[in-house]
Order: structure tokens, then sequence, then C-alpha cells
């Protein structure tokens, strides 16, 4: 079906399309009646066969009003139907925290786990005993409040299409689900409550290892996996995977339903006993902040067969018994958010000294590990002003959180970057004082100040480009109590409808990403001379007083890790994936990687794939990807540099597979594509999220630099847990040439 953001549903107003899977579309949507947000959820009726079209609308209706009646803490209330242009939907709550799915990909321990897993458990308990089966349980369908509840969703997919008629809708004796969760028995079409309980069982493992356990690339090795494989020991993936927990996973996770545990109030007590010996071995600290307010909406259901929630449990939680069914531990509430930071207030002086003091003894202690990045060279201060240095380079947070959590230790500071200055003096357009609010409705508003991206192809999960742009907005969103929001872009016919989106909401600032935007942002530049657009990886072609190009020196960050490549190299063959050709970031990366590898040794040969096919697939292309790193391994390469989005990931996977060491390119891909740290190098870096917040930070501020931007500094992340693989001698000259091309004495050669 078409994009309905914008559009007018009854008393609903589309604002924002949140993602699609195979059978629907939920959008984020205003009810103007209540005054609330909630989620819509369409039916894709080009996915119902057409003989079943007239069946499938009549269940419809007796299905969402049986759907509604479900009611249960933990389970995300439906409280309308309806239908738009022959598409049946359901109106749901909408939960800001985003999904499970975030918090996956690195192990969890056990008792956060299980406040995590309990409640959806008690939720399918009660499920079960109304005669419904989820049949799709996995992360990505457990929603998170703001105060980080999980919230189990999709029962209305999974019910609707399964009802009576399901095996026509996904093919004849295979069920509907998701492969890594699914049931060995429920591929034969079976979807009794024990695939809920395996499927649980699943989520319960990847969660204390940070994997799922059985990994293939198509569905029928899944499945072939699921069916004949035995289960990996989740103490190979985790060390820190009590016994008992993992005789529970042996027994919920059996091949034979029989073999499981009889029901889910089974799980629920087996768990429950996991829970308070986790509780006494890791009892979480009591935070000394005050506690946040409760959900007023939020309940509790307690019992007198399951153990009440400890004396230290949130005093504000509301509690509701229930004579039958017992409740879970209800999981710790998270600290609250940092107050967003006034406008025109700064830091106390001693503050800063002192911050000043810890950065230069981190320069200085970077400088001895070999982990620092480097600033542009002096051809950038011809065309380009400098942003303001960041100390240090946080990773990507999980895209559906609205505040980004630390992954990892705080990184190796970069060399500092010199100042530059723009030599177009143009006159700031007029900006909004900053308010910090939550509310987009109130764009418009003169104290309010809204920053949307309009993403490339590839979506804001890209692992690369787009998430780390966000990253930025998100960042502005916590620290400067700006509004945000991004809008996904399929193709190059939804960049100037998304724009045009998100200048109808009256946003003050627009960003853009990557250089197949640039003459979208340039014409909605020209539309909407009253509002100031930020071109991510888009070089100035026509200057224009209220649009300003942000562009990096990828050709320092390439000609680093193609000397890292060739010293590292045994072959004395590298190669490298890239994106197109005629894209300049891509083009700069793959010279900048021959450059710096023939720096280090003339004679080694660099082998560049330049994606050949159509724009608008060339950056999200995984299998081209893959596909073009394996025949690089095959001409003798040993080391393979991804730089292409998407694309790029695919190679860099692909290599890491095969036992290659790997390069990963514009975020520290060791947080983004976990499934390569065994092999990855390193990254080579260029922060899109950092210079895209200086930005941001400068317009609230009323000094918007309209023209060419850079973007600070560029460089490679740590080698993580290569460290040891990576010489000293080497290390020694990556600081070297990171100084060297800091100071401008080493040039790349690169032309921009």
């Amino acid at each position: 079906m078409s994009d309905l953001t914008g559009r007018e549903i009854g008393r609903y107003h589309i604002v924002q399309r949140l993602g699609e899977g195979g059978m629907a579309v939920v959008y984020r949507a205003y009810d103007t009646r209540l005054e609330r947000e909630v989620a819509i959820k369409f039916i894709r009726m080009d996915q119902i066969p057409p003989a079943m079209l007239e069946n499938m609308l009549k269940r419809f209706e007796r299905e969402a009003k049986a759907l509604a009646r479900l009611k249960h803490p933990n389970i995300i209330s439906v409280f309308d139907y309806g239908e738009f242009e022959n598409a049946p939907y359901l109106v749901m709550d909408y939960m800001p925290g985003g999904t499970l799915k975030a918090q996956v990909g690195t192990p969890m321990n056990t008792a956060t786990a299980l406040s995590l897993v309990l409640p959806i458990a008690d939720a399918l308990a009660y499920a079960h005993e109304q005669g419904i089966v989820h049949r799709d349980i996995k992360p990505a369908n457990i929603l998170m409040t703001q105060r980080g509840t999980p919230m189990l969703s999709d029962f209305g997919i999974a019910h609707l299409l399964d009802s009576g008629d399901a095996h026509t809708l996904t093919g004849t004796g295979v069920g509907i689900g998701t492969p890594e969760y699914m049931a060995p028995e429920q591929w034969e079409g079976k979807a009794g409550p024990e695939v809920d309980i395996y499927a649980l069982g699943v989520v319960l493992y990847e969660l204390v290892t940070g994997r799922t356990p059985f990994k293939a690339d198509t569905p029928m090795a899944v499945m072939i996996k699921q069916i004949k494989d035995p289960l990996p020991r989740p103490s190979m993936f985790s060390p820190e995977v009590p016994d008992d927990l993992e005789r529970v996973l042996f027994k919920v996770l059996a091949k034979d339903p029989a073999e499981r545990y009889p029901d889910m109030n089974s799980f629920i007590a087996a768990l429950t006993a996991l829970q308070q010996s986790a509780a006494t071995l890791q009892a979480p600290i009591k935070p000394s902040f005050p506690q946040p307010q409760a959900d007023p909406f939020q309940t509790v259901v307690s019992a007198p067969n399951r153990p009440a929630p400890p004396p230290q449990a949130d005093p504000f939680q509301t509690v509701a018994s229930t004579p039958d069914r017992p409740m879970p531990l209800p999981p710790p509430p998270p600290p609250p958010p940092s107050p967003a930071k006034p406008a025109g207030k700064g830091l106390p002086v001693w503050l800063w000294a002192g911050g000043a003091i810890i950065v230069i003894i981190l320069c200085v202690l970077a400088a001895l590990v070999g982990l620092g990045a480097v600033g542009q060279g002096p051809l950038a201060a011809l065309f380009y002003q400098a942003a303001e240095p960041v100390p240090t380079a946080a990773p990507l947070p999980p895209i559906d959180q609205p505040t980004p959590a630390p992954l990892q230790p705080t990184p190796a500071p970069r060399l500092p970057t010199p100042t530059h200055i723009n030599p177009d003096k143009n006159t700031p357009l007029p900006v909004k004082p900053t308010k910090p609010v939550s509310n987009e409705a109130d764009c418009y508003k003169p104290e309010v100040y809204c920053v949307g991206l309009v993403t490339s192809v590839g979506g804001i999960k890209d692992s690369s480009f787009n998430q780390d742009t966000w990253n930025g907005l998100l960042r502005a969103e916590k620290d400067l109590g700006a509004v945000i929001r991004f809008i996904e872009s399929k193709d190059a016919a939804d960049f100037g409808k998304n724009i045009d989106a998100l200048a109808a909401l009256k946003y003050d600032m627009i960003v853009t990403m990557g250089y197949t935007m640039i003459d979208a942002t340039s014409a909605a530049a020209k539309k909407y001379t009253d509002i100031h657009f930020v071109g991510v990886d888009q070089e100035v072609r026509e200057k224009l007083p209220n649009l300003v190009s942000l562009v990096f020196p990828e050709d320092q960050a390439g000609f680093l890790v193609g000397a890292l490549a060739a010293q590292m190299s045994k072959t004395g063959m590298i190669g490298s994936v890239l994106g197109p050709e005629s894209v300049p970031p891509v083009k700069r990366f793959g010279e900048g990687y021959m450059a710096g590898a023939k720096y280090i040794n003339p004679k080694i040969q660099v082998l560049l794939v330049y994606y050949g096919g159509e724009l608008d697939k060339s950056f999200v292309d995984p299998e081209w990807g893959r596909a073009a790193a394996i025949d690089l391994i095959g001409k003798g390469c040993d080391v393979i540099f991804g730089a292409g989005g998407m694309t790029g990931n695919g190679a860099v996977l692909g290599a890491a597979e095969k036992g290659v060491m790997v390069i990963g390119v514009d975020v520290d891909q060791y947080y983004t594509l976990p499934e390569a740290r065994k092999m990855l190098l390193t990254s080579a870096m260029k922060l899109l999220g950092n210079g895209t917040f200086q930005l941001i930070k400068m317009d609230m501020a009323g000094k918007f630099p309209p023209g060419g931007y850079f973007g600070g500094t560029a460089g490679i992340a740590p080698y993580h847990d290569m460290e040891a693989s990576v010489p000293q001698n080497v290390k020694d000259m990556m600081v070297k040439l990171a100084a060297m091309l800091a100071s401008g004495e080493l040039k790349t050669g690169v032309k921009y």
C-alpha cells in the first residue's frame, strides 16, 4: 500500500511510518479526539489471496473484538479497528521505548534477562488460557514502555492470519513465524501453546548469550538446524551463564514438545526460581537519585501461587490481584533521563579546565597505544571550516530507544582538530530559541526547535551512515532539548516527499543523508527558504543561504586503513568492496585505501571493486557485497575493506565468515556488526553523528554556517579483539602516520 504519512484516517492523523513486515505496515498516529499518540497496524491486502479476501474481512471484525477483550498489563491493548481504502487496521497503544530487539546482541546478566522475560511469559500464560497462541514470539514483537516495562505485541496478526485458512496464506505445511525462533514442529504447520514456550526460550537464550542458538544463510538452512542440530551450550558464547539457567534452556528448547515444560505456568515457575537465585547473587545497586514517577495506567498482576515482589520493588507500582495466575518480579526501573541542557548556559569554568586536562592526558595515552584518529590536512582549509572537536566518539545507539545507552568504554581521544576559516560570509537566517519539548505538533512555535532526518536508502538501522547520523540527532535531543524524528526513504522517489512531510510540520532543520540526495536537498532548500538544511556527504554545488554541506576527509581514513592492511597482509594482496565510484566519498575511501597501502609497500596489489549496478541499490545490496568479497578472497586477498553502506557490510560479514581479516567503515563497526568482531581489524571512521550534532548546536545558537562545512576528524577505530594480533611496530607506524596526516606533513594525494 502507498505511504499514508500525513493522511487523516477518521480521527487519526498519520504522523510517521514505523515499520513494515510481510503482512502489515505500522504507523505512529495522533488521536485527535483523545489527544494522544497511538500505533495503527494496517493489514497488507496485497498479501492476501483474492479468494480469501471476503472471508478475511468478515473474520477481521470478529477477531478485532476478541483482541480488544484481551486485557493484561504486559499485552499491548487493541482499542479500535476499522477499514481504510479496503485495508483493515487495528489501533493500539503506542510504545515510545522501542523494542527488545534493540537490547540484544551482547550478553545480558541473568537477573536483567529474567526481569524482561517473566512478564512476557505471564502474558502468554494468560493468552493461552483465552485460547490464543501468539505463534511469532521474538524480540521485535516485545515493545518497551518509557520505564522499561516489556509489552507483548502482534497478537492481532498472529491470531487473525492463523484462523482457519492460515496455511493458504503462508504456504502449505508452513506455519507463521520467524525462522530463528520457530519450534521444529512449527515448520510442519503445528502451532499449539508449546511453540510459544519454545520461542520464548529462544528469546531468553539470545538475551543471555547475545545471539540466537541457530544461524544460517537461508530460512531452509535455519529450519534444518532447528530440527536436527543439538542446542549449542549457552556458556560457549557467554561463560557467565549459570548452570541452573543452562538446564532450563536445554529443557525449554527440546526438539520434542513433550520434553519441554508442559505449559507456560510450569516454565514461569522455573524462571521464578531462577530469578530468586539470581537476585541473591546479582542484587542491583539501588540508585541514589529520585525514582521516576510510575506509569499511572500500568498495573501488575499478583497471585498467591507465585512469589510476591520483594520490598524494594517500585513503590509507585499499582498491584491488582487475580486468584489464579501470579505475576513475576517486575524489572527495576531505569534511571531517569538526563535533563536537557538549557540554551545559553555553559559549564562552570573549573569543570571546563578539568575536562581539558583530562583530554590532554588521554591524547598522550592514545598516542602511546596507537588508537588515535587524525584531523584533516591543510588542503581542506581552502574550502571548508572545521567542526568543533568532540572528545570521544560514542558507538551507535539502539534506534528504537529515545535515549542512547553507552555500549562500550570511552574510546581513545582523537588528535586535536585545527581550526579553519570559512571564506564565505553569509548572514545566518534567523533561528528560534530552544526549549525542551516532546511534541512535534508544536514545531511551529518560536520557542520550539525541531530537527528531522530523511534517510538514504538502506533504512535507519543500516549499521552505517544513516544510523550514525541519527546518533547526532539523538544527542541533540538529549543534550539540547531538540524535538527529533526520522523518515526512511525506500528509493529515490521518496526523497522529495519525505522532505515535504517534515517541512509541512514546520521543522527548523532538515538533515538529508548521502550523495544521492544532493539534488533533492538543493531543490528543497530553494523551495523552503525559512528552513535550514544539512546535506550530509553532499558536495557544494550551488551556494544557498539556508544549506550547509557536511563533508569529511574520507581519503585520510582510507589512507590509514590501507596502510594497516598492507602491513597485516601475508599474501601481498588486499582488496576493497565499495559503493559506486561516481559517489565522491566512496571514491575518496577507495583511492585513500590504495594510497595508504602503496605508501607502505609500493609492490602490494590492491584490488578495488566498485558497485556497478543501479544507484538506488548501490548501498543496499549486501549479497552483492558478500559475493564480491569472496571473489577477492579467491584471488588471494587476505584483508578486505568494505565501504558502501549495507553493500559494504555484506563484504565485511562474508569475508569474516571465511576467516579473513576485515575493516569496517564510517563508524566503529565492532559495535554494529558484532558477527565480524573476531576478524575485524579496525574501522575507517568519519563520525557523521558528531558532525551533525555540531551543526545542530550551532544552528540553535544562531550560528548556522551555509556553504561547505568540514565534519571534523576522520581516523580509525580501536583494534578491539584483534589488539593482540597487531604487532607493536605496526601500531607505532599507525600513530606516526596519523600524526603526519594531522600536521599536513603527509598528503594522501587524493583530489577533492
